[in-house]
């Protein structure tokens, strides 16, 4: 498997420990071992595992107090600086998660020779996204906080790691690294504006964009399509594959970017990137996956909403789309390999049907051909791409192969978008039908459409909760106060010692949660409809005190204990069986019902609690003497 994703990863062992010098300037970080990065890499991609392009150096303690420069500017403005060095590194990004400027703060973060820089100012900051910088050159940062002075209190600012380019990154009029994105690709592929291959299909190439993921301290490319949906309202839907990040967290989705028009504006490639990099959108909300992990799974496809439409300037496409499982005869793919500019390969033998592990049926194979102005296959950052029939409609998405440029003729494999539609599962996190067809009218195929709609206006998001002061294990039901027509929800609660219940999940309008530990928890809702999606978050909303149906089980009289606890599968007992002889288990869940009852004893000392879903419950144990005990047992997923 070649092309899983162009991505990075955190490697813990390959890092020592920050190491502050001249406490109050500079922060000094060990780089990782690139050269051993590089072996591992060439026997992960013997191992069919995803490519690294960067590695995410944690930076431990952070603390504003301790680490850069407190003074006062002629404007009376509070100033902090800190400078990044990564000895060696050929660029540098920086990733905070958790990002809060009051109003009239900055953020300046300059290269150390100052040729780049960012700026960033309170509005350009996404609820619970925290903030990820672009890529710099070099192996030195400065970061200047500017705000004004009686608005320290309001400033959050954690910084959880610096990501380390090490490949696959452009960095243009600076000694980049090996390898790049801009330029990357193999020689035989071909320009998406060549003619002949590129003339039939030139609205098809407006809807594919470039992919820049996130996933904890991963980085990496991938492709994807805008894609239409059956109410032809330019619901901004992205498709990809569900290797390229599908167990990201929503902050890290809130990342992701997306870039329209990554391409020539000929058939000849450009000297230099210059401005095809400027068209994006930053920003998005997972609604669908094969799985809830980053791997190849069934037809391999992964489902997100973009934080806004692509502006009318980038002149985007919505491309359509057929749920049919006959192979088509001919028609092209259209990708970004190694994250380079817009590439399109051609079929012109008929997809066959085949597999990816264990389910039949789930991919289509394909073989390219030579056109005339090369021989196009797939890379890594191919993945996702979407692949079109003859009739120009997406059939499926990248998964991988093994066609090269030196062996163009093996085949690579794209996730049936037949098996997407409804076959991966149930439930609307598990189909692309609930969302690309909302209103259940039963099409096989949809044309494409321009990213002409009407405007929009984002949701405005809001909800409130029937409680908020409760005893752990208390459900607390929650209500989505959101206006706009949304559609399409994400909840996410820190820390995670919760559970949904009631048969309620994250995507749920109005869930049910279970809190299973005492402290605060900030709830926060992603909202999404037919223009993008808004967040709302309240900090520190639910507040957990006590333990549910006794004051904290001041008493065991049965001098009882049972373990293990949290549990999985089941707890055993241990007890005084000669004075006993059995026990009475009864188990109520959150709410107080009665879920179980058993009776244990001392050839049976073990209670069985795989059909009991995760969360907190009160197990009541009467000895044949009366006794009766109450103690609180934690159900963990397996």
């Amino acid at each position: 498997m070649k092309k899983i994703i162009l991505y990075c990863s955190i490697l813990g062992s390959f890092f020592l420990p920050a190491v502050l010098l001249q406490a109050q300037k500079a922060l000094y970080l060990a780089p990782p071992d690139l050269e051993r990065l590089r072996q591992e890499d060439q026997q992960r991609a013997a191992e069919g595992t995803f490519p690294r392009c960067a590695v995410g150096v944690p930076v431990q303690d952070f603390d504003l107090s301790r680490q850069g420069a407190w003074s006062v500017d002629a404007e009376g403005k509070l100033v902090w600086q800190l400078s990044l060095h990564v000895p060696g590194a050929p660029g540098l990004a920086l990733y905070f998660d958790r990002l809060t400027l009051p109003k009239g703060a900055l953020l300046r973060v300059n290269t150390g020779d100052r040729k780049w820089s960012e700026v960033v100012h309170p509005e350009d900051l996404e609820p619970a996204a925290g903030w990820l910088s672009e890529f710099f050159p070099g192996e030195s940062l400065d970061l200047i906080l500017s705000l004004p002075p009686d608005a320290r209190d309001d400033l959050e600012m954690h910084l959880e790691h610096v990501a380390v380019a090490y490949r696959m990154l452009y960095f243009p009029l600076f000694p980049a690294p090996s390898e790049k994105d801009f330029g990357d690709a193999d020689a035989c592929q071909v320009n998406a504006r060549c003619s002949p291959e590129g003339d039939n299909w030139q609205d098809q190439r407006r809807s594919v964009v470039r992919i820049l993921l996130k996933e904890g301290s991963s980085y990496g490319w991938c492709s994807g399509a805008l894609i239409n949906n059956t109410n032809q309202d330019c619901t901004p839907y992205v498709l990809t594959a569900n290797h390229c990040g599908a167990g990201a967290s929503a902050a890290d989705f809130r990342n992701w970017k997306y870039y329209f028009n990554y391409e020539a504006p000929t058939c000849a490639n450009p000297s230099g990137e210059g401005t095809l990099a400027t068209q994006t959108v930053t920003g998005s909300m997972k609604v669908a996956s094969s799985s809830e992990s980053s791997s190849i799974f069934r037809s391999d496809f992964l489902l997100t909403i973009l934080k806004i439409r692509p502006l009318a300037s980038y002149n985007a496409y919505l491309a359509g789309w057929s749920t049919s499982n006959t192979g088509s005869p001919s028609g092209v793919g259209i990708h970004h390999p190694s994250g380079d500019i817009k590439k399109i390969s051609t079929y012109s033998q008929t997809l066959l049907s085949t597999t990816w592990g264990g389910t039949p049926g789930t991919h289509w194979q394909v073989k390219w051909v030579a056109t005339a102005n090369g021989h196009g296959v797939t890379e890594e950052g191919s993945s996702g791409s979407p692949i079109f029939n003859n009739s120009k409609l997406i059939v499926g998405q990248l998964s991988g192969g093994s066609s090269f440029c030196s062996q163009p003729n093996n085949p690579d494999a794209y996730g049936k978008f037949w098996y997407s539609w409804d076959q991966t599962g149930t439930t609307a996190n598990r189909r692309l039908k609930s969302w690309l067809d909302r209103n259940n009218t039963n099409a096989t195929t949809l044309n494409g459409r321009q990213n002409n709609c009407a405007s929009a206006t984002l949701p405005t998001v809001d909800f409130t909760a029937d409680q908020t002061n409760v005893m752990a294990g208390q459900t607390v039901t929650f209500t989505d106060l959101t206006t706009g027509s949304p559609f399409a929800w994400s909840w996410t609660v820190s820390p995670s010692t919760f559970s949904f219940t009631g048969g309620t999940s994250a995507q749920s309008q109005n869930p049910k949660m279970v809190f299973n530990a005492q402290g605060n928890y900030t709830i926060t809702l992603t909202a999404a409809n037919t223009a993008g999606y808004e967040t709302k978050v309240r900090s520190a909303y639910i507040k957990v005190t006590g333990n549910i149906g006794v004051e904290d089980f001041p008493s065991d009289p049965l001098q009882l204990s049972f373990y293990p606890n949290p549990a999985v599968d089941f707890v055993r007992f241990d007890a005084a069986w000669d004075d006993v002889k059995s026990l009475w288990v009864s188990v109520f869940d959150a709410e107080g019902r009665l879920v179980q009852h058993n009776l244990v004893g001392p050839e049976n000392a073990t209670l069985p609690l795989a059909f009991q879903r995760e969360g907190l419950y009160v197990v009541r144990v009467r000895s044949q003497n009366g006794l009766s005990g109450y103690y609180k047992l934690i159900k963990m997923a397996p």
